[in-house]
């Protein structure tokens, strides 16, 4: 899984490296709080937790926002069984978040 839901998207050389941004605390903090965000974005019915449907929509909006290719619906479904770790079908705040720092993990190991 390259971005949130699906695809990988290369970073600009102009760009501070991915994985200098993920050494920094204070950057660290600031993806959480901007994941916390797109979280409450998503939360559309305010549960405090993302149902299939909402964490679809919010991969879909996700990566339109950033020109990344639409996942697929098994892309969604693999992100959800992957980072749902309470299997209550549905992704907590924090489960969220861990899934955006994995994600932006695997994408600092394929900087160049």
């Amino acid at each position: 899984m390259g971005n949130i839901c699906g695809t990988k998207k290369k970073a600009s050389q102009k760009e501070r490296k991915l994985k200098d941004l993920l050494k920094d605390p204070e950057e660290v903090r600031k993806i959480k709080e901007n994941a916390a965000a797109q979280f409450r974005a998503a939360d559309k019915d305010g549960s405090g937790q993302l149902d299939f449907t909402e964490f679809e929509q919010s991969c879909i909006a996700y990566n339109r926002k950033h020109d990344y290719p639409q996942p697929t619906q098994e892309q969604v479904q693999q992100a959800m069984a992957q980072y749902d770790k309470d299997r209550n079908g549905k992704l907590s705040l924090p489960e969220y978040q861990n899934m955006i720092m994995d994600v932006l993990k695997i994408l600092a190991e394929l900087e160049k």
